[in-house]
């Protein structure tokens, strides 16, 4: 099956293209590497390759008048409207009405397949034959880790979020800020692993997408603790910069139904700031220590206010005005005690935080930490409670799990073949 994409913003129109090349359920269709911009390309493309079905960008100035032509001439189209997700739900309904088993037996044999397997779309289910299994899909949700300074936490609470949320059978990946110094590749233990299993070798994805562009990679992510981990190799520097165009590489590059990205402190560089507008939800980790939270104050002069602040201060009023564009964060609390000043906290901070992590004694701490081992793992009954109000947040009603609920996951990986 051909397609074209007609996208008013050549940016939308890589991400369109490339969700719908990774993603296997679109292994039957074939995308024009060419955006649409004119109504006259359109018409080419028609004369020449007569697409299944066109894409079209509703924020087009033409639009109207495109599809009024592929109205006229009886081609096939369907309405993109910002929404990615949707997007891809349209097409999956779109194909689904018009394969055949004959489409996926003679692809089969194509690509020399030797064993029978169960293809599972959303609505439809095509079988070979097989026992009907019943699949429930989340929407692809990424998600963003911050802290204001070194320390405050964000490593904790990513590594947390992604063993509450894999522990759910959920395809769950983490992904550590490619400019960060490493530190999760020598927690892992990355390199003893590889050491002592010949046929596996870790690749950098960030370096890999840096120095070579490319993004498709056929090696498999390190995988532990039922997570996908895609962190700075030690044993070279990290990359100096990051750009756009390398973070949406990379990102259309992790299969996993949850991205979560610790960007820790990373993003007090300016140049990273834009990965925020690319998130579905952001966490701010931050400590109850009144000196640091006094760092995100304005700075004052006799003059009146300054106008050089702190780096701080600079990121959390970025994040003030990403929240006035419609784009939402919350505070998640690190380090406070029930002996805390709770009340006195909440005077130094802007907003209630929405997530507080369960307090820990130093010593269990220490010991999680020379045993390479996670703290969400010491203590999971309580972080699990602790963690339920990002749960909700994060994924829809009828997947969230409450501690009376049996443990056994409630959601199977959308679109994996039957094994």
């Amino acid at each position: 099956m051909k397609f074209v994409l007609a996208i008013k913003s050549q940016f939308s129109f890589k991400v369109l293209y490339d969700l719908l090349h990774s993603n296997p359920a679109f292994n039957l269709i074939r995308v024009h590497k060419k955006n649409m911009e004119h109504q006259g390309d359109i018409e080419e493309i028609i004369a020449e390759q007569e697409p299944n079905l066109h894409i079209v960008d509703s924020s087009r100035s033409d639009f109207k008048s495109i599809t009024a032509y592929l109205n006229k001439h009886h081609h096939n189209f369907i309405i993109f409207e910002d929404d990615f997700e949707h997007t891809q739900e349209k097409i999956m309904r779109f194909i689904s009405d018009r394969v055949t088993d004959n489409d996926y037996k003679r692809q089969e044999s194509e690509q020399q397949y030797h064993q029978e397997e169960k293809i599972v779309y959303r609505d439809r289910y095509v079988e070979k034959p097989v026992v009907k299994t019943e699949y429930k899909s989340i929407p692809k949700k990424l998600i963003a880790v911050l802290n204001f300074w070194n320390g405050a936490g964000s490593t904790t609470f990513a590594t947390s979020l992604a063993r509450g949320l894999a522990s759910q059978e959920l395809a769950v990946s983490v992904v550590e800020s490619p400019t960060q110094k490493p530190y999760l590749f020598d927690y892992l233990q990355v390199g003893e692993y590889e050491a002592l299993n010949e046929e596996f070798v870790y690749t950098d994805l960030a370096k890999e997408v840096k120095n070579t562009g490319f993004y498709k990679m056929s090696e498999e992510p390190f995988h532990s603790k039922g997570i996908d981990w895609y962190v700075n190799d030690s044993r070279s520097k990290p990359v100096q910069s990051f750009g756009q165009d390398d973070f949406f590489h990379m990102m259309v590059s992790i299969n996993t139904d949850i991205q979560i990205f610790d960007l820790s402190t990373t993003l007090l560089d300016t140049t990273m700031k834009e990965y925020l507008k690319h998130m579905d939800h952001i966490y701010v980790v931050i400590e109850a220590d009144p000196v640091k939270l006094d760092w995100l104050s304005k700075y004052e002069s006799d003059s009146g206010l300054a106008d050089d602040h702190s780096q701080e201060h600079q990121l959390f009023n970025y994040l003030e005005l990403l929240e006035e564009e419609g784009y939402e964060w919350g505070f998640v609390l690190n380090k406070f005690t029930k002996e805390g000043r709770m009340k006195e906290f909440l005077n130094h901070i802007p907003k209630k935080p929405i997530i507080q992590l369960p307090p820990l004694d130093y010593q269990s701490l220490n010991d999680c930490i020379w045993g390479s081992r996670f703290v969400y793992d010491a203590q999971q009954e309580d972080f699990d409670e602790w963690l339920r109000p990002a749960f909700e947040d994060i994924l829809p009603k009828d997947f969230t799990r409450s501690k009376k609920q049996n443990k056994k996951g409630l959601i199977k990986k959308f679109m994996r073949s039957g094994k």
